[in-house]
């Protein structure tokens, strides 16, 4: 997940503490309210964060994330597979997000530009 671009640990205020995480431990990010619960790679259990999602995407390298729903940011390294409808995708434990119908198709144009 490099590419030539050095990322730093990214510092979320978590109840009384700060987690620190590299993008690429992040799965996905999930907005609850006006916190977050991000799932990562680090624990089965996701953690929640007190900052909105604008917030982690102002923090987090567009280059590795999109953001697929009003709810929801994904790391695009850990999806392993979209179904036929381009409505839902699936990571690893069955974890799945949707796919918002105004945010498909910017996805869709991050994806084919990685390849």
């Amino acid at each position: 997940m490099n590419n030539g671009h050095t990322y730093h640990r990214i510092g979320f205020s978590h109840q009384e503490d700060f987690v620190f995480v590299s993008p690429g431990e992040i799965i996905f990010i999930q907005s609850i309210h006006n916190n977050c619960l991000v799932y990562s790679t680090l624990q089965k259990s996701p953690f929640i964060i007190f900052i909105s999602l604008q917030e982690v995407i102002n923090r987090i390298p567009e280059v590795y994330f999109c953001r697929v729903h009003k709810s929801f940011i994904v790391s695009l390294e850990h999806i392993k597979k979209m179904n036929k409808e381009k409505t839902r995708l699936f990571y690893q434990d069955n974890k799945i997000v949707p796919i918002g119908r105004s945010y498909l198709q910017p996805f869709l144009e991050k994806v084919i530009m990685l390849r």
